[in-house]
C-alpha cells in the first residue's frame, strides 16, 4: 500500500513539475513578445483586441441607413473579387517603355500593349471579366448612393480633402495654412485611415481652429470586419476620402499639393459644372493593356486614329496595330496620363464613378493597377479615375494645358515641383495666351523638415571654399511660380511659424532698412523726372512697397505644429534644424526675393 502511494505521488510530482514549467516557459516567452511586440502575448491580444474594438467602435453608431450602405457596398466588393490568379506575369519581365506623352521616337502600338507586358491567360481575362460586370450591374441595379446620401448629415455644398495620417498630417497642416492664407474659406476635411495614425491633438485642437477636421476612417468603415478578405490601405485611402467627404462637390488634394492661389473659383466654372469631373494631366504616355477595354466593355475602334499626329503617307499605308499609338484611337484612354494630385468631382453625379474607382483600386495591387499601367511610370491610383469615367460612359475633363516641371539650374536641370495649370485661364482655351500655374506639387522634396538641408544648401565643391560660409538656394523657380507673390516664401514662413520657437527673432529690420532707402532713392529720381517734365514709372516703387511686405506671413496657432506627434518624435532635431537650416532659407529668400 505504502509502495502504491509513493508511486502515485512521484506521477503527481512528476506531473506538477512539467506544468510548473511549462508555465514558466510559456510566461518568458510572453514577456519576450511583448518586449519585441510580437502577437504571442496573450496580454499582448487582448490589448490589440481592445485596440480593434476601440477602431471600428463608431461604425455600428452612425446612421443605420449609412452604416448599411457601406456594409452593402462592402459586401459587393468581396462578391465581385476576382478570383483568378494575379497579374504578375510580365513577357520575358519586362515592364512598359517609359516616355513623354508627346515623344515621338516610341509607340505604345496596340500589338505592343496586348502581347509584349502583361500576359493575360483566357481564364484570367474571363474571370476579370465576369467579376466587373457584376460589379457594374449592381451598382446600377441597386442605385448605391456614394456611402449614403441618406446619412442625417447629408452631403452638401463644396469643400476639399485630403488623406492625412502620420507624417502627413504634418504635411496637411502646411497645407491647410496655405490655403488660408490666400484667402480660401472652403471647408476643409482630412482623411485618417488606421488608429495608429490617429493624432489626437492634430484632430481635436489643431483643426478645428482653422475650420477644418478629421474624417476617421477606422472609425466610419467596416475594416476590421473585412480585413481578411479586402486589402484596404495607401493607395485607397484616396478614394475613400472622396467618399466618407460630408461635401457634394470635392476637391480632393495631395498633402503636398499647395494652391497658389484659392480655387474656389472652380466650382463655379464652365468646364466643372458640365463635366462634375475634372482631372489634371501626367507627363507619360499611357500605356494601358488592351484588354482592359474588354474587360470593361469599351468599344475600341481602330478604323483610323483620332489624336496624335501623323503622316498622311502613314495614315494611308501605316499598319494601324503596330505604327500607331494605341491611345491615339477613338474609345481609348487619351494620351497623357493622369495624375490624381488633385480631383474635382460632384458625388452625386458620379456616384457609380466613384464606386467604380474604388473597386478598381480595392483591386489594384492585384489586377488593376499592372492592367492599366504595366508596370508603367507612377503606377497606383491615377488613372483608375478616367478609367472608371470612360466605362460608364460619364462626362470627364482632363485639362488640356501639360504640366510643368519647376525646379532650378545648378549643372542640369533639377525637378522639385510640377506645376499644374488654372483650366479656367486663357491658355487652356488658347495657347496663344499665358496660363497660369494653380496647383505645385512639391514632392521632390517634400516638406519635411528634418529632410530639407541638403536641398536648400548648396554643397561646396571646392575645397578652398570657405566652410563656415553657407549659401542657400531657392528651389522653385519659372512657370511664372512666384508670380503674385513670393510662393516659397510663404511656404516656409508658414513652416517656421509652425515649428520654430526663434521665429519672431528673424531679421527682418535690415532688409526693410535697406528697402526704405531703395524707395526714398526711386522718390528722387521721380521727383527730379517730374521737375523735367517726364513721365515717372511707377511699376518699381510698387514693387519696393511690395517687397516692404514680404516675410510677413502671420498664422493662426503659431507653434502648433510642436503639439504634434510627427514632430514629437524628433525632439531636440527639430529646434535644431530650425537654428541650422529652416530660419537662416527664410532670411536668403527675405533678402532675394523678387517679388513681383
Amino acid at each position: 500500500m505504502q509502495l502504491i502511494m509513493s508511486r502515485k505521488f512521484y506521477r503527481v510530482s512528476i506531473f506538477l513539475v512539467i506544468l510548473i514549467t511549462i508555465l514558466i516557459v510559456t510566461d518568458v516567452i510572453n514577456l519576450s513578445a511583448i518586449a519585441r511586440g510580437s502577437s504571442l502575448s496573450p496580454i499582448q491580444n487582448n490589448k490589440d483586441n481592445l485596440k480593434d474594438q476601440q477602431e471600428s467602435k463608431d461604425y455600428y453608431e452612425l446612421d443605420p441607413n449609412k452604416s448599411k450602405i457601406i456594409d452593402d457596398i462592402f459586401k459587393l466588393l468581396v462578391k465581385t473579387k476576382p478570383t483568378c490568379d494575379k497579374l504578375n506575369y510580365f513577357f520575358k519581365d519586362k515592364k512598359a517603355v517609359q516616355n513623354f506623352w508627346d515623344d515621338k521616337g516610341f509607340y505604345h502600338s496596340e500589338d505592343y500593349l496586348r502581347n509584349k507586358l502583361v500576359k493575360f491567360t483566357k481564364g484570367q481575362l474571363t474571370e476579370l471579366k465576369k467579376k466587373h460586370k457584376l460589379f457594374v450591374d449592381s451598382i446600377k441595379k441597386e442605385k448605391f448612393q456614394a456611402f449614403g446620401i441618406y446619412d442625417k448629415e447629408n452631403i452638401s455644398g463644396s469643400g476639399i480633402t485630403m488623406v492625412g495620417g502620420g507624417k502627413f498630417s504634418w504635411l496637411a497642416l502646411i497645407n491647410i495654412h496655405q490655403l488660408r492664407t490666400i484667402g480660401c474659406k472652403l471647408p476643409i476635411e482630412v482623411f485618417i485611415g488606421t488608429y495608429s495614425d490617429y493624432d489626437q491633438n492634430f484632430c481635436d485642437r489643431i483643426l478645428p481652429g482653422l475650420n477644418a477636421k478629421c474624417t476617421l476612417g477606422f472609425k466610419k468603415l467596416p475594416m476590421k470586419k473585412y480585413e481578411k478578405v479586402l486589402s484596404v490601405k495607401g493607395f485607397q485611402y484616396k478614394i475613400l476620402a472622396i467618399l466618407l467627404s460630408s461635401f457634394e462637390n470635392v476637391l480632393l488634394v495631395d498633402v503636398d499639393n499647395y494652391a497658389r492661389y484659392d480655387p474656389s473659383h472652380l466650382f463655379s466654372s464652365n468646364i466643372y459644372t458640365e463635366n462634375k469631373l475634372i482631372l489634371w494631366p501626367d507627363c507619360w504616355s499611357r500605356t494601358t493593356n488592351p484588354n482592359f477595354y474588354k474587360i470593361a466593355n469599351i468599344e475600341v475602334d481602330m478604323s483610323r486614329p483620332i489624336r496624335g499626329s501623323y503622316s498622311e503617307e502613314k495614315l494611308a499605308h501605316g499598319d494601324l496595330l503596330r505604327d500607331f499609338n494605341f491611345h491615339d484611337f477613338k474609345g481609348t484612354l487619351p494620351n497623357p496620363t493622369s495624375e490624381s494630385g488633385m480631383v474635382m468631382v460632384n458625388k452625386i453625379e458620379h456616384a457609380e464613378t466613384l464606386l467604380l474607382i474604388l473597386y478598381y483600386n480595392i483591386y489594384g495591387p492585384d489586377f488593376y493597377y499592372p492592367m492599366i499601367t504595366q508596370g508603367g511610370a507612377g503606377e497606383g491610383d491615377k488613372d483608375t479615375f478616367i478609367a472608371a469615367a470612360y466605362a460608364l460612359n460619364k462626362k470627364v475633363y482632363q485639362v488640356k494645358q501639360g504640366m510643368s516641371f519647376i525646379g532650378y539650374h545648378e549643372d542640369g536641370f533639377h525637378s522639385k515641383a510640377l506645376g499644374q495649370w488654372d483650366p479656367t485661364t486663357p491658355r487652356e482655351l488658347n495657347a496663344d495666351n499665358p496660363g497660369e500655374v494653380l496647383f505645385m506639387h512639391c514632392s521632390y522634396p517634400k516638406l519635411y523638415p528634418t529632410q530639407l538641408e541638403g536641398e536648400l544648401i548648396k554643397s561646396k565643391k571646392d575645397e578652398n571654399e570657405d566652410e563656415n560660409e553657407v549659401q542657400h538656394r531657392r528651389m522653385y523657380i519659372g512657370e511664372n511660380a512666384n508670380s503674385r507673390y513670393d510662393f516659397e516664401l510663404e511656404l516656409f514662413e508658414i513652416m517656421t511659424q509652425l515649428i520654430c520657437k526663434d521665429y519672431p527673432e528673424i531679421n527682418k529690420e535690415e532688409n526693410e532698412k535697406e528697402a526704405s532707402v531703395e524707395a526714398d532713392k526711386l522718390r528722387d529720381n521721380q521727383h527730379e523726372a517730374r521737375d523735367s517734365g517726364a513721365t515717372p514709372e511707377s511699376d518699381e516703387l510698387k514693387r519696393i512697397k511690395r517687397s516692404q511686405n514680404v516675410g510677413k506671413v502671420s498664422i493662426k496657432d503659431p507653434l502648433s505644429g510642436l503639439e504634434m506627434k510627427y514632430i514629437q518624435n524628433y525632439g531636440f532635431e527639430i529646434e535644431d534644424q530650425c537654428k541650422k537650416v529652416l530660419l537662416p532659407h527664410v532670411n536668403f529668400l527675405i533678402a532675394n526675393t523678387a517679388y513681383h
